[in-house]
Parts: structure tokens; sequence; C-alpha cells
């Protein structure tokens, strides 16, 4: 019989314990929002990265055409009487 009575607790340790499970939920929320944030984060920089790409293309395309459009000009000009 002197094993299945449990113990009393100390007020004091029960509510340090409950204390603890109550953070440690708390923290278990804070880094799924970290997570979360994390993965946004990762999603924003790639979308960025992708919109960089595509408006560095447009410039090089550009310079590529005014290039041309340069050394055509020049060319007529050379030619013309």
């Amino acid at each position: 019989m002197f094993g299945t009575q449990q113990p009393q607790q100390d007020p004091e340790v029960a509510t340090l314990k409950e204390s603890v499970r109550h953070n440690e939920k708390g923290i278990d929320r804070v880094e799924r929002r970290v997570d979360s944030l994390d993965k946004d984060l990762k999603a924003f920089r790639s979308e960025v990265e992708s919109r960089f790409k595509q408006l560095e293309s447009g410039f090089q395309t550009r310079l590529i055409i005014g290039v041309a459009v340069i050394v055509i000009a020049n060319a007529v000009i050379k030619f013309l009487p």
C-alpha cells in the first residue's frame, strides 16, 4: 500500500511546474511562428531575386538594342553622301 499513495507536492513546486509547462507552450508557439516567418522570408527573397533578374534582363536587352541602334546609325551616317 505504500507504493499506491502519491506524496503531496509542495504548492510552490506545483506552481513552478505549471509555470514551466506554460512557458514551454509559449516557446513552442514562438518557434512555430519563427518557422512560419522564416518560410515567408525565403519566399519573399526568392520573389525579389526573380523580379530583379527579370528587370536586369530587361536592362541588358535595352542596352544591346541601344548599342545596335547607335552602331547602325553611325554606319548609315558614314555612308551618306
